[in-house]
């Protein structure tokens, strides 16, 4: 979950990217789509999940809440780098440089491997239906997404950028990787307790 003061100046857009390697297949639900150009990306309904999937492995990402910075609903595009680059990036535009307001993002990420055709396909409707939801009001946000065994949940102060109440992770950490928590580290790195 992110949420961030308005973009520095010097920039033209506010934007949340993530880059997708060459070999990495992008799909829209369950529809194989294809990278625009910078000047025109693709666009990406943003209720819809993405996949990315390389070889048998896929990351499936929700966008459970994408605001700009005007508290509208923010675009998200896919698009790839003039050559002679080969990334490409899925884009949340959160607005102009010069605008006021906070911007906030909601991902819900869930990863597979091993899967052949008939699992990726199930795998895919399994993550598309969940139900997923986020509240924002005043500075607390509330956001749950179903998780293996139960409901995970978060509940995080916009004011402190902190997380006020975690439950269900899998495992018990804000971001586990190979059964570490390097969520806690990476909000320590950016000020947070």
């Amino acid at each position: 979950m992110l949420s961030s003061p308005p973009p520095q100046a010097g920039s033209s857009l506010f934007r949340s990217t993530l880059t997708v390697p060459p070999e990495g297949e992008v799909w829209s639900a369950d529809t194989p789509v294809k990278a625009g150009s910078d000047a025109a990306p693709t666009s990406l309904q943003p209720g819809l999940p993405v996949f990315i999937r390389v070889g048998d492995a896929v990351l499936g990402l929700r966008l459970v809440l994408a605001l700009a910075v005007d508290g509208k609903p923010a675009p998200l595009t896919f698009s790839a780098d003039p050559e002679p680059s080969t990334l490409r990036r899925i884009t949340v535009t959160h607005g102009a440089a010069s605008g006021r307001g906070r911007a906030t993002l909601v991902v819900w990420c869930r990863v597979a491997e091993g899967l052949d055709e008939a699992s990726f396909a199930a795998f895919r409707g399994t993550f598309s239906k969940a139900p997923v939801s986020a509240d924002l009001r005043d500075y607390q946000m509330v956001a749950s997404v179903p998780g293996l065994k139960e409901q995970m949940r978060i509940t995080f102060s916009i004011k402190s950028g902190r997380p006020i109440d975690m439950a269900g992770l899998e495992p018990d950490a804000l971001l586990g990787i190979n059964g570490e928590d390097v969520g806690k580290a990476m909000l320590e790195d950016f000020g947070a307790q």
